[in-house]
């Protein structure tokens, strides 16, 4: 049908850097859909708008057009398309900083997929696995690793695969396995190399600081000079990474700009941790150039935000910087 056309040409317009085009072609095919009667076309079309809205124009516009879908296959009786875009909210919630909500999405979408190995139970699994190992809980994370890479492989679906990867390298970390997080950095850049660049560059922010801390910094050089688009996520995470490289390479004035134009892009954006993540980098900078009373406040900003995320390890690192009591230093502001 003409819909599933439109909807088809969207998404292949959207990843090939034509977004303007692509989401005027997935409006149009949701617009028929409704218009005509067909539900599950109209379903897959709040599913498809929703994710690329995200992709391109940030995380709230994208959950409140995911949230009119959930609306829509509700009053159709459409549970397997409604659980389907409940398990796709979590990217757009942990964008957003609503983690508890993340976990309660994943949790819902589960019960649904009941003791199935079918994909909609890794679409919204490695997001709860995300926050967890951002709250410090590693070895529940871990254990959800060791359940959805196999899946996730055996898929080959990019939305699947790349957060599968990427929170498993993160994980990886967190326990301490450089060699075995490596692994999955280095699995991540040869699996997406045939993926359109919102994938390719999607946790890219945050995988090159594994690759630093590993020292070994080839994977990610070889998705940051691979990546030929700018538009949206893919552009912000591209910033990020820059900046955290060129910090690597002892640049620290250079890493300054990048870091500061990384954390008012995702701030505009809504990517919370994206944010806050680009702000410790900032202050770090800061630190390395001896301007440590500009720092200091940056500091406290990124750590009320990892605060309100109760990501703890992240916390920690920064109380390591200020060099001084939280509450003293909150106080000395």
């Amino acid at each position: 049908h003409f819909t599933f056309v439109l909807q088809s040409r969207g998404v292949a317009r959207c990843d090939l850097g034509d977004v303007e085009q692509g989401l005027t072609d997935l409006r149009e095919g949701l617009r028929l859909s409704l218009e005509e009667g067909f539900v599950r076309n109209a379903g897959v079309g709040y599913s498809n708008l929703g994710c690329y809205v995200w992709l391109i124009d940030g995380a709230e516009a994208g959950l409140a057009i995911h949230e009119a879908g959930i609306a829509f296959d509700e009053r159709r009786g459409a549970q397997g398309n409604r659980h389907w875009k409940i398990a796709e909210t979590t990217w757009m919630l942990y964008d957003l900083g609503r983690w508890d909500e993340v976990l309660e999405a994943t949790d819902r979408s589960l019960a649904f997929a009941g003791s199935s190995t079918g994909q909609l139970r890794l679409v919204a699994l490695p997001y709860k696995t995300q926050v967890l190992v951002r709250r410090g809980k590693i070895a529940e994370a871990a254990a959800l690793v060791e359940e959805f890479v196999p899946l996730a492989r055996d898929a080959r679906d990019a939305q699947v695969l790349v957060p599968a990867l990427a929170v498993a390298a993160l994980v990886e970390q967190a326990r301490g396995d450089l060699s075995a997080a490596m692994g999955f950095v280095d699995e991540f850049e040869q699996a997406t190399r045939e993926f359109a660049d919102f994938h390719r560059t999607h946790f890219l922010d945050e995988l090159a600081p594994i690759c630093v801390e590993a020292g070994e910094l080839d994977s990610v050089s070889k998705v940051v000079d691979s990546v030929r688009m700018t538009a949206g996520r893919a552009g912000h995470s591209l910033v990020g990474a820059q900046a955290v490289l060129a910090e690597a390479d002892g640049e620290p004035q250079a890493a300054l700009v990048l870091f500061e134009e990384a954390a008012r892009r995702w701030s505009e954006y809504g990517n919370v941790l994206g944010h806050a993540l680009a702000l410790l980098g900032s202050a770090r900078c800061l630190l390395a150039l001896g301007r440590r009373a500009e720092a200091t406040p940056v500091l406290h900003q990124a750590r009320d935000i990892f605060a309100r995320l109760e990501a703890a390890p992240a916390i920690a690192e920064i109380d390591a910087l200020l060099g001084d009591q939280p509450a003293t230093a909150r106080a000395a502001k």
